[in-house]
């Protein structure tokens, strides 16, 4: 029986889709450990993966006057301390380490130190697609992020030499790192053009939740056939989301919409603050697909697991990005035609978001993303992931008990 560690500090939106790889990885015959933040906890163990937690300590909104990237420089400088620990625990037994997100390359530190193979789990097509420049600087301020934590405490924790000052993205590729693309050609480059080692596999998500049932006010909305809008709620808590949160409300309510509201385990308060009569509040953890299937529109943050579900689902999305590569995944929503005009969190207005509702309850929005939906919909990531990874000799060949 193969041993597989998914190591992942990713946001709220993409953890679904780590779960679903797992899951995939779990159900082949393979032992699976997931390694990320304590938050996740509990979606992890309901797929029946062993959960091992990776401390990670929330920037606290509103602290960085400098933007985002020194906030979780410093979230990290408290967490990482004890990674090596936590990690070589999930690692213990481990043939295959795979990383994802900020625990990229603790990720690929801990693989070197337990004589594992190491696999890169990206999420994004940015990487693959944008201006060699842009990644350029987006792999550096990745890396300035982390060079602290990963440098001077990580690896000589586990007995490692330092990556190189410029980081390791470079050693990596040179090593040609196995990566799996949890996206396929739609949105990203033709696996023609890309090296063996890289693979597409298309968005990995999962099966639809068949125990989850709504609540009776729910229940009552689906079956009125009342319009109503999906809302994906991530980190209200921050000032300026908060202001962005109050404008989006006003605007959902001039549009005649109900609004099924989706927040994370940080914005609870603030969104109970804000709610109406008209407004429904699900858990953080609800099966997108069930909402999505009857919603007009979803408004969402941009996170590579709700962007594939709205694809999934044929629904038209008001994406409104708020940091690293949800802006880009903005942009591929609005270029396929499935999505407004991207809004900037930081520039919301009540009117912008009224139009962009507005635009993508439209008959044009609406026609172009049920065009999608065949293409999106009969997507496996997680099956055709499994069968790279059995390609590349990393997981067991035959389904569990077979």
């Amino acid at each position: 029986m193969s041993s597989i560690t998914i190591a992942a500090l990713v946001s709220q939106d993409e953890i679904p889709s780590i779960v679903a790889l797992g899951r995939a990885l779990s159900t082949s015959g393979n032992r699976v450990n997931v390694l990320t933040n304590e938050p996740y906890a509990d979606l992890v163990r309901r797929a029946g993966l062993k959960f091992f937690p990776l401390t990670f300590h929330r920037p606290q909104p509103g602290r960085s006057r400098d933007g985002a990237a020194p906030a979780f420089a410093q979230a990290l400088g408290t967490s990482a301390p004890i990674w090596s620990v936590e990690g070589l625990s999930a690692c213990e037994e481990a043939t295959c380490v795979i990383g994802a997100g900020l625990a990229l390359y603790a990720a690929a530190s801990l693989a070197e130190a337990c004589g594992a193979r190491f696999v890169e789990a990206m999420l994004s097509p940015y990487m693959l697609v944008g201006a060699a420049a842009g990644v350029s600087a987006a792999l550096r301020r990745f890396w300035a992020i982390q060079e602290y934590i990963i440098n001077d405490v990580i690896r000589p924790d586990l007995n490692l030499d330092p990556y190189p000052q410029s980081g390791p993205h470079a050693l990596l590729r040179e090593q040609k790192t196995p990566i799996l693309c949890a996206f396929g050609d739609c949105v990203g480059p033709a696996q023609a053009v890309l090296p063996p080692h890289v693979r597409l596999t298309g968005f990995w998500l999962g099966a639809s939740d068949d125990t989850w049932e709504a609540t009776s006010n729910l229940k009552e909305l689906f079956a009125s056939q009342q319009p109503y809008a999906y809302v994906r709620v991530i980190n209200a808590d921050e000032p300026t989301n908060e202001r962005g949160f109050a404008a989006l409300v006003e605007a959902i309510d001039r549009q005649r919409l109900c609004a099924v509201i989706s927040s994370d385990c940080w914005s609870n308060d603030f969104v109970a603050r804000n709610m109406s009569s008209t407004h429904f509040r699900v858990s953080d953890q609800v099966p997108h697909d069930r909402v999505l299937a009857g919603a007009q529109v979803a408004i969402h943050t941009g996170g590579a697991a709700m962007v594939g579900e709205t694809l999934r689902a044929g629904t038209p999305s008001v994406v409104v990005p708020t940091l690293g590569d949800e802006f880009f995944w903005a942009s591929i929503l609005h270029k396929l035609g499935v999505a407004a005009d991207p809004i900037p969190m930081a520039g919301v207005t009540v009117n912008s978001f009224v139009e962009a509702i507005g635009s993508a309850r439209g008959e044009l929005l609406r026609s172009r993303a049920t065009d999608w939906r065949p293409r999106f919909s009969g997507e496996k990531g997680p099956s055709v992931a499994l069968e790279v990874l059995r390609h590349w000799g990393l997981c067991e060949e035959q389904p569990a008990g077979l």
